[in-house]
């Protein structure tokens, strides 16, 4: 989280020798992005909250930071650009998608939460 935030804030970061690729910027926010959802995915306890619960919870923190994120970035002498934050929305789909498979594939289909027991109300008679 810290090296995304570092890298997405930082003004002036050394550029890696590399080959020119067009739109890698998009390349860089669909991978670090796609990271930080499935790492948060992964680092919710399965407790009592099945595969899409966690998913759900991942996604929503994971769009509510890039969000942040982007919005953030006009203040540290960087740009706001809705192409970066569609990068990040496409990577965290995308890794999202990737961790219910592992999830699948790792545990299967059976929820690992016992079935709610509910009380059954008993209707006492009145005294009188």
């Amino acid at each position: 989280w810290i090296l995304l935030f570092t890298g997405t804030h930082l003004p002036n970061l050394p550029k890696i020798p590399a080959p020119k690729i067009e739109n890698i910027d998009k390349v860089q926010h669909f991978l670090g992005f796609g990271g930080l959802a499935f790492l948060l995915a992964w680092s919710i306890p399965r407790g009592c909250c099945g595969a899409w619960r966690k998913i759900t919870l991942a996604a929503v923190i994971a769009v509510i930071y890039a969000a942040i994120d982007e919005y953030t970035q006009q203040f540290v002498g960087r740009n706001t650009d809705i192409y970066d934050f569609v990068a990040n929305g496409a990577g965290i789909v995308t890794a999202l998608l990737f961790f219910w498979i592992i999830d699948y594939l790792l545990f299967g289909n059976a929820s690992p939460c016992p079935p709610v027991r509910r009380r059954a109300s008993v209707l006492r008679p009145q005294s009188r």
